[in-house]
Formats: structure tokens, C-alpha cells, sequence
């Protein structure tokens, strides 16, 4: 750390080491608070807390290491460059994919099936639906199911089966792997609607007594507020794939809730090089298959800290339902923003959150969760000098569609789908095997008297006697 510096932050010790506060971190490192949350929630920094006192503690070692690094807020890490024409997010906060606008694709009602096919090159809608020959390994899917487990878990589960049972698997041309895209997504609706349909219509009491997720969301959100599914929502329908999805989930059958969900789908295909983006291109740079490829990604956005973020802010919108003033309250006490406020990868505004608050407040606008959402940014924003992201707008369009907590979520990944498979077609026209990182080794080492020197060459290929492995250790 620079001379003066450190004194003049005068650190906190905490267990012996020296701790600086949240300004205090932001300030040495030259950016926002919102930043340095953005960092833990990477795993660049811990935070501490200390029992009495308001706010956080950062390491000050983890401090001096992140600033040795040159790290800016919009930096995404070390490695291998990687060159894309797939996502652009510009300086002044805009997403575009492969040169247009996300906000205008959105504005002008362009389809999800018409972004995969921009995504994935193919310059025309995809028909995003499953085979025939899938419906089985749907029905096993949803089947082997434990009672306890979550949506996420159906969908690894039905991606590795369609991989299991794909001959072709192999066939990495761009034709074969924008099928496979395909008929991952239309396999994914399709267990999750009928996983939807068996809980609603149980064959026996076992069924009944099967919870649907370990997280039911709100007090008093049941079953019976959810409307019914139709004949449309069978797999094997071949209706869009926003319109077959608000059903699977239990949201409301209209043209206006598909439109909605559809414009959604568009906002969260793709995000440049997001953790779950990075282990989809490290597979694919593997030359592993599409499925596996999806899977990688899946498992790293099957984590707190990335695709499980929108159910954390479907609670923070519960809360601000319920007691908008002591939710705001608890927040300010907590002395940082909460998740669904910030992003590093954007300065002032995040555009799929402008858009998507946008949609909500045009398709309900008196709904409880709009309007409490709105009121938690209007006092957190100023106060945090932060803005709301993209997940805090997905809990509340879980809120608005009438969908349990683990949905904003749901729509995130299947919706992210779109961006692997096209960073996947990218990374197979790429130099295989270039995600070899060094690491840097930091434990212990062997003694040098343990040692043994094989440098010098052996007039025999027998097994060296004492004499000879004393003599060719190096003295202390």
C-alpha cells in the first residue's frame, strides 16, 4: 500500500489483521460501494461483520492484492482474451446482440425464436421444440424426480438424458449443434409443463402429497391461485416457446402474458462473458457436445452468487409488499445494498432493468409487487448511489405472473440458453484446449534434502543403493 495512505484510512483490526469499511474499501480502489459488493459476490473479496456495529469490514491484504491487479469495475477477469461478435455492452450502458440494440429488438416485438436465430447465425426464427422420440425421456425426467427436488435439477437431469440418448451428439457442425440448441429448450418447457401438469392432476396420494419446491414463496400463494393449464400446454406443442412456458409455470394463458414473457426471454439471452457464458466456452473449448456444454453452464448458474439471484429478490419484493417501511429500514441497517441493486459490468443503469420495469409497469400497473418495487428503488437508489438490476425486475415479474420464488430464476437460465449455444458455435471455430491457465502454487514444498537429484546420469538402470541416494542429496 502506498506510504500515508494506509494511515490515513486508519484500518479496523479484526482476529489480528487490519480491515477497512465499505467507503473506505471503495475509496482506495477507485470505485463505487455497489462495486465492491460486486466483487464479493465474486469471490475477490470476504466480507466481515462485526456484532454491534453497523456495515461491513473488507481484508485489507485482499484489498492491496485486488488494487495490485489493476482491477477497474467493468474488468472481467484474467486469462485467455476472448474475441466475440455475439454481445456487446457498450460505455453508456447498452446491450446489444451481434449490432442491435437490445431495447429496439424488444421495442419492436422481435420474437426469441428470431433472436436465437440471430445468435446462433442462422438469420431466421428457430422452431425451439423437442423430437417426438423425447417425450419418453421427458416422462423419465420428471419421474425421477425426487420429492425435495427444485426446477433446476429437472432441467440437468432432462439435458443430460437428451444427450444420452442423441447418437449425434458428436456432430459439432453449426446445423447439428443449432438443433441440439432446439430441442434442449423445447425439452425443458416441455418437463417443466408436464412436471406442472402431474403435480396439478396427481394419479395417486403420492403425488399429492409431493411437494412442489422447498421454497413455496409467500404466505398464502397456492396452488389454487394458479390458473389451469391447457391441451396447448402438452409437450409436443408447437406454439412459441414464451406462450408455452407462462403456462408450465402457472401463469396466466393470455396473448398479453406470452408477449410479456417473450420480451423477457429477449432482455436475458445473453450477457457477454457472465460466469455461466465462461464454463459453457471452456467446454466447448474441450470440444465437449452441445448438452455438456449447456450442463457446464447450468451447474455454474445453479449458484447463490449468479442464476440464483432473481429468487432472492422474489423475498425482497415480499417483503416490500408486506412492510415497504421496515423492509427499507432493514436494508439501510444492513449498511450495504441488497442483491438486485448494482452490476459491474454497467456505471449508472442497467438497460434490461429499465426495460423490463418498463414492461411491468405497462402490462400491470397497479399490481402490489410494481409499485412496491418502485418505492424500494426510489429509497435504496439515492441512498446506495445504486441502481436496480435485472434480477430485482425478474423477482418481481415472478410476483406479477403469479409464480412461485424459484421462477425468475427458471426464465433466466432458459432464456441464457440461447447466449451458450451461440458462444458454443463461436468457440468450435476456435483454437481447442486455450483455456490452460497456470496456477500459482502457494503451498508447501518439498524439502530440498528430500530431494532427489535426477539430473545426473545413471550407469545403471537398477535401483540405486543407499550410498548413492545419500551422496546425491543436497547438504543443508
Amino acid at each position: 500500500m502506498r506510504a500515508g495512505r494506509r494511515g490515513r484510512l486508519e484500518p479496523v483490526v479484526i482476529d489480528g489483521r487490519d480491515h477497512l469499511t465499505t467507503a473506505q474499501t471503495a475509496s482506495y480502489l477507485g470505485v463505487r460501494t455497489q462495486t465492491v459488493y460486486a466483487y464479493v459476490s465474486r469471490g475477490l473479496l470476504r466480507r466481515t461483520t462485526i456484532a454491534g456495529h453497523r456495515g461491513s469490514y473488507f481484508p485489507l491484504a485482499q484489498i492491496e492484492e485486488l488494487h495490485s491487479r489493476g482491477r477497474t469495475p467493468r474488468a472481467a477477469g484474467g486469462g485467455e482474451r476472448i474475441h466475440t461478435q455475439i454481445t456487446l455492452i457498450g460505455a453508456d450502458d447498452t446491450l446489444s446482440y451481434r449490432g442491435r440494440e437490445v431495447q429496439r429488438l424488444v421495442a419492436d416485438e422481435v420474437s426469441y425464436e428470431e433472436v436465437c436465430g440471430l445468435l446462433w447465425g442462422v438469420g431466421e426464427p428457430v422452431e425451439l421444440r423437442a423430437r417426438p422420440a423425447d417425450a419418453p425421456l421427458v416422462a423419465a425426467a420428471v419421474s425421477a424426480m425426487p420429492a425435495r427436488a427444485r426446477a433446476i435439477d429437472l432441467l440437468k437431469v432432462s439435458v443430460d438424458l437428451l444427450g444420452a440418448n442423441d447418437a449425434m451428439r458428436g456432430d459439432l457442425r453449426p446445423e447439428a449443434v443449432v438443433g441440439a440448441g432446439a430441442r434442449i429448450l423445447g425439452a425443458a418447457v416441455d418437463a417443466l409443463a408436464l412436471r406442472a401438469s402431474a403435480d396439478a392432476d396427481p394419479p395417486d396420494r403420492t403425488r399429492v402429497d409431493r411437494p412442489r419446491s422447498t421454497d413455496t414463496g409467500r404466505p398464502g400463494h397456492t396452488d389454487a391461485n394458479q390458473p389451469r393449464g391447457t391441451d396447448t400446454d402438452r409437450p409436443g406443442h408447437t406454439g412459441s416457446l414464451a406462450g408455452r412456458l407462462v403456462r408450465a409455470l402457472g401463469g396466466p394463458a393470455t396473448p398479453q402474458a406470452e408477449a410479456l414473457l417473450d420480451a423477457v426471454l429477449v432482455l436475458m439471452a445473453d450477457h457477454d462473458l457472465a460466469m455461466s457464458t465462461r464454463a459453457a466456452r471452456v467446454a466447448a473449448s474441450t470440444r465437449a457436445h452441445p448438452y455438456a456444454v449447456v450442463g457446464a453452464a447450468l451447474g455454474a448458474m445453479d449458484s447463490p452468487m449468479h442464476g440464483s439471484s432473481p429468487r432472492a429478490t422474489y423475498r425482497i419484493v415480499a417483503e416490500a409488499i408486506d412492510s415497504p417501511d421496515a423492509c427499507i429500514a432493514h436494508i439501510v441497517e444492513s449498511g450495504s445494498a441488497p442483491t438486485g441493486f448494482g452490476h459491474q459490468m454497467y456505471r449508472e443503469r442497467d438497460p434490461r432493468a429499465q426495460c423490463l420495469a418498463r414492461l411491468l409497469r405497462a402490462y400491470a400497473p397497479e399490481h402490489p409487487a410494481v409499485l412496491a418495487t418502485d418505492r424500494l428503488t426510489e429509497a435504496i437508489e439515492p441512498w446506495a448511489q445504486t441502481f436496480g438490476n435485472s434480477d430485482l425486475w425478474l423477482g418481481t415479474l415472478a410476483h406479477v405472473l403469479g409464480w412461485r420464488a424459484e421462477a425468475g430464476a427458471l426464465v433466466f437460465m432458459l432464456a441464457r440458453t440461447a447466449g451458450w449455444v451461440a458462444h458454443a458455435l463461436e468457440e468450435y471455430e476456435a483454437e481447442p484446449l486455450r483455456y490452460r491457465i497456470a496456477g500459482v502454487y502457494v503451498g508447501v514444498r518439498p524439502r530440498e534434502d528430500q530431494r532427489r537429484d535426477n539430473s545426473a546420469p545413471s550407469s545403471s538402470p537398477s535401483r540405486p543403493t543407499a550410498s548413492t541416494m545419500t551422496s546425491s542429496a543436497t547438504p543443508e
